[in-house]
Parts: structure tokens; C-alpha cells; sequence
């Protein structure tokens, strides 16, 4: 079946081809792309729309500010961290998050990870340059390899199983590990996962028709969002996602404006449903006291039922002397304070925090109790893309939310 909305064209999970498309990676044999996602296409979705519908449900109920969402994990998930041990700390660390959580702000925490399923991220350059030679960039394991080598830089379609394969046994994982919640509701138990619709080819390969409903749904995940770099409403990422049932993120960057956040809301919930759409701002501690209210308007303006998360991670990037990036967790916390208390004074309720995390003791963020400094950074940096808060970061950003 097909969707279609005024003025635009009839809807495909593969529609988006017509489109120009940001970020996609050049593969050097287009058959092999079309051979996996013919894989793909005869594979079983990842997860069920039972699950999906009540993920949305879940949503319902905080966008009627009854709830508070926790989005958490892997900058760019790495094939070899499909371990046990890892998807343990991880899982772990969540759940003592949701009990921070739900403690400081007397609310049900709704889990939903940055895990099964992120393993691309948007670069800045397409190319990358040490001693003088020049490489494909890494795009994330489900692209490339990260060896600074010509064999592991260039695209491989092959990765896509690779990740369908890793986010099954993750699921899985977690499948064993779901529960503990705070909340009598039982939506709210599950470990629901999330990355962002990046790769396009793999997310359109798992979107399977419904029968029951009629609707299209993205099988790759619970729910996905749209990148602060394809956000372009006339291209291609877009396009993808207005066709999809599934709740949608949408982040917010500095270069977000009320009438290009107008134009995203009505491509992507014409209908006005509660529970479809996350507004995650990601603003940074130097822009969110002037651009936030100017979002916050926009949304009135239109009616639209979002929940606003914060991702107080990415706008508050910034370097060591030794060129290793990282991020200052009192900067972190400024963000997530001045998100809860700019949505408060306007009336709206803070839905959520949107971190990029891991269970491990790793140094990929100075501050916090552990008080690590800028020397220490390099000592347990084990991101191949952006720096996460670790696990003793975390709880702290968790218990110092309750108290915002």
C-alpha cells in the first residue's frame, strides 16, 4: 500500500531514492548493495509491531506528561562490542539510571536505547587525511571498518547482514534482561531500542507492510530518528520517514528554525498523533537560552503534541590540547538544568533525556565525581566516533536530573 500526502508524491519504502540523499556512503558495486537488501527484505524484522504500537502507547502517555524518557547508548555502535559482558554493564547502567530517575522525579522511566541498531554516524568530511594520505572516512561499522586502510574504508554492502545479524543477538540480549521498571504500567518495562535512520538502504530493506492496519513499519527498530544533518525536508531522509509508522525523533541543532521544524512536523505527523514525535534538542549550553523558546513557540503555534527530550551531548563538544574530543559533564548538566527549567517556565513538560553513554570505565568525558581532567581523557578511550559519559557519569547525570 502506498501513502500520499498534498503535494507530494505516492510513498514507497523505497520512494526515497528519488531524492537527494545526504550521508549515504559510495558504494563501489550498486548490484551487491541490491543482492543484500534482497537478503534483508526476506529476513524477519528485528522487532514486532505489537512492540512498536506499544512503545507509541508508552509515548501517548508522556506526551501527556505522564512519564519521563530515558534514550541512552552507543555513539556508534561497534561490531565487537556485540559481547556479553558489555551488553551486560550496559544494561545495568540503565536500569540504575531509571531508579535514579524515577526516585528524583516521582515518574515512570520509559528505556529506550541507542543499541541494536546504531551502527552508522553522519561525518563532517567524506574524507580523512593522516600523513598526507587520504581515505574514505569512517562511517560506522555497519559501513566500513574503522583501520585506516585502504581494504577497510571502503564501503562494503556486506556490513548491512553484518549489523542484522549483531542487533538480533543484542535484542536477544535484552529480551533476558528486560524488567526491573518502575512503573505498574508494562510498557514501560521493555529495553525498547532506537538509532538513527541514517543508512537507508538497510532501514528501507526492514519495512514491512502491516496487514492488520495497513501501515508501513520500520522493523529495524522501535523508533528512529532523523539526523541534525538530513533533516532537509525535500530530501531523501525525510521523505523515508514521513511513510513509516513508528515514533520518530527529530534533532535539533543550532541551525533549526521555527519554520523548518514547521515543515518537518507537518511531513512527518500531518495528522497531529500523540506519541509519533520526539523534538530532541541538542542545542548546546552557548545557544539553548536563545534558540530554545524560539522552538517552543513554533510547536505551540502549530498544536503539535511532541515530547521534548534534551541531548546535552553534542552541542557541548569540544577538544584536548592532545586533539582528543571529549565533553566537560558540568557542561553536560548545565544543559539538561537550563532544558528542564526553560520547558517548566513555559508550561511544558521536560520528556527526556538523549545521552550518548556505555556500562564501561571508560575517560571520554572529563568532570563527574571520578574528577577526570583533560590529561586523564586518553587513559580508557575506547569511542571510534564521539566521547560518552561513562558508568559512573551516568548515574550521576540520572540523580542530579531528579533534582532540576
Amino acid at each position: 500500500m502506498i501513502k500520499k500526502q498534498d503535494g507530494l508524491q505516492e510513498w514507497t519504502p523505497s520512494s526515497w531514492m528519488q531524492f537527494p540523499a545526504q550521508q549515504q556512503p559510495d558504494y563501489p558495486e550498486p548490484e551487491s548493495v541490491r543482492y543484500v537488501q534482497q537478503q534483508l527484505q526476506a529476513a524477519p524484522p528485528l522487532v514486532s509491531v505489537t512492540e512498536i504500537q506499544s512503545l507509541t502507547g508508552a509515548l501517548k502517555q508522556i506526551s501527556d506528561s505522564q512519564g519521563f524518557i530515558l534514550q541512552c547508548g552507543d555513539c556508534a555502535e561497534a561490531f565487537s562490542q556485540c559481547r556479553e559482558d558489555v551488553l551486560n554493564a550496559w544494561t545495568d547502567t540503565v536500569s540504575q539510571m531509571t531508579g535514579l530517575l524515577h526516585s528524583g522525579l516521582s515518574q515512570p522511566v520509559l528505556k529506550i536505547g541507542r543499541i541494536a541498531g546504531q551502527y552508522a554516524k553522519p561525518r563532517s568530511s567524506p574524507d580523512e587525511v593522516q600523513n598526507g594520505i587520504s581515505l574514505p572516512s569512517y562511517r560506522g561499522d555497519i559501513i566500513n571498518g574503522h583501520e585506516f586502510s585502504v581494504a577497510q574504508r571502503i564501503p562494503d554492502p556486506q556490513r548491512m547482514l553484518g549489523a542484522y545479524h549483531r542487533a538480533a543477538v543484542t535484542l536477544n540480549a535484552l529480551h533476558n534482561n528486560s524488567g526491573g521498571s518502575s512503573s505498574a504500567d508494562t510498557v514501560f518495562d521493555p529495553f525498547y531500542v532506537s538509532h538513527e535512520a541514517l543508512l537507508l538502504p538497510y532501514d528501507s530493506a526492514l519495512t514491512r507492510l502491516n496487514p492488520a492496519d495497513n501501515q508501513w513499519y520500520n522493523g529495524a527498530a522501535h523508533t528512529v530518528w532523523l539526523g541534525d544533518r538530513t533533516s532537509e525536508p525535500s530530501q531523501a531522509h525525510v521523505e523515508y520517514l514521513r511513510g513509516i509508522a513508528n515514533p520518530v525523533g527529530i534533532k535539533c541543532g543550532p541551525s533549526m528554525t521555527a519554520e523548518k521544524l514547521r515543515q518537518l512536523l507537518q511531513r512527518l505527523n500531518p495528522h497531529n498523533q500523540p506519541g509519533k514525535i520526539m523534538l530532541i534538542v541538542r542545542l548546546g549550553v552557548a545557544h539553548i537560552r536563545e534558540k530554545l523558546p524560539v522552538l517552543l513557540q513554533a510547536v505551540a503555534r502549530l498544536k503539535s503534541p511532541v515530547i521534548w527530550l534534551t541531548d546535552p551531548m553534542h552541542g557541548n563538544t569540544r577538544s584536548t590540547v592532545s586533539g582528543l574530543k571529549t565533553r566537560d559533564f558540568a557542561t553536560v548538566c548545565e544543559e539538561v538544568r537550563l532544558f528542564m527549567q526553560i520547558l517548566r517556565a513555559q508550561g511544558v513538560h521536560p520528556g527526556g533525556l538523549h545521552l550518548e553513554m556505555t556500562g564501561r570505565d571508560v575517560t571520554e568525558c572529563t568532570g563527574g565525581l571520578q574528577k577526570i581532567a583533560d590529561d586523564d581523557v586518553g587513559e580508557r578511550y575506547e569511542s571510534l566516533c564521539d566521547p560518552r559519559l561513562n558508568r559512573s557519569q551516568s548515574a550521576e547525570l540520572a540523580g542530579l536530573t531528579g533534582q532540576f
